[in-house]
């Protein structure tokens, strides 16, 4: 299923490139950026180029680094340049956005960063600047890949500027479409089922736990603390709410005299747990 998952999310980004990026003159982040601007600026299919370029950076992965996430950013890979093939050859629709290219760079920053975190879940790339990254990160495990990341990115963006007649427009679309994927991308890897963590200090844990358990129904983790200034006695209650329960939670805890509480953002939760428990 992994792999057939794999296979789907492909489609969808050649889709993706023939259908948004290919008609509307801007190229997008990394790798994918160079093949589009060579295919615009010489006609060389882009489905062939990435092919060319990702090969030798897949057998260097594969050999030197992770063979499972080489193997699969590379049926990535295959299936990408074989469906940009497929389109081109059967005619396609294609979305001309005329003036109005924006709304193009938009759908596909979204398409391409929902595409690309579901591939990096899977331990899967969209192959390119992942493959360079896993290189690096192999020799070099202390080197920040951001920055070779970004360089890459940047490169794309201020060579768009000659490919596409000298204009500013595609400069600012691909640095357009780069923010949208990265933040739609960063979303599905971190989770989108964010909530908060509430840490509460209290001198009366077990009437705030059952208020807690009453009004909020979640888990409670109760933890034993001291007071480094008074050296009495108290407890830490951790909890985990959901943001509507927030206004809940201040009613609650302005009962309680002695009692504080600061909280967190939290972007996923992870594991197997039961809803209204205590840990003590």
């Amino acid at each position: 299923m992994t792999y057939l998952f794999i296979v789907f999310l492909a489609v969808a980004s050649a889709t993706t490139y023939h259908v948004f990026i290919f008609p509307n003159r801007f190229a997008p982040a990394g790798v994918g950026g160079i093949t589009t601007m060579v295919q615009y600026a010489f006609g060389f299919s882009a489905g062939y180029l990435t092919l060319i370029v990702n090969i030798p950076l897949a057998l260097s992965v594969f050999f030197l680094g992770d063979k499972v996430f080489a193997v699969r950013s590379f049926l990535f890979v295959l299936v990408f340049s074989g469906m940009i093939l497929v389109w081109e050859a059967v005619g396609f629709y294609q979305y001309d956005a005329g003036d109005n290219t924006l709304l193009a760079v938009i759908a596909a920053g979204t398409l391409g960063g929902v595409i690309y975190g579901y591939s990096l879940r899977m331990n899967s790339s969209t192959g390119g600047t992942d493959y360079v990254a896993a290189l690096i990160h192999k020799v070099k495990p202390q080197f920040s890949l951001i920055w070779v990341i970004f360089a890459l990115n940047a490169s794309v963006a201020v060579v768009s500027f000659f490919v596409y007649d000298y204009q500013m427009e595609p400069v600012i679309l691909c640095i357009i479409y780069c923010f949208t994927q990265s933040k739609i991308s960063d979303g599905i890897l971190k989770g989108f089922s964010s909530a908060l963590k509430v840490e509460i200090i209290t001198d009366k844990p077990d009437e705030l736990i059952d208020e807690l358990l009453k009004h909020i129904r979640h888990g409670i983790t109760e933890i034993a603390a001291r007071g480094a200034y008074s050296h009495t006695d108290k407890t830490m209650l951790v909890c985990l709410i959901n943001k509507h329960d927030l206004v809940t939670f201040k009613k609650i805890l302005a009962g309680f005299e002695n009692t504080f509480a600061y909280v967190s953002s939290v972007n996923d939760v992870y594991g197997r747990f039961r809803r209204n428990t205590i840990i003590r």
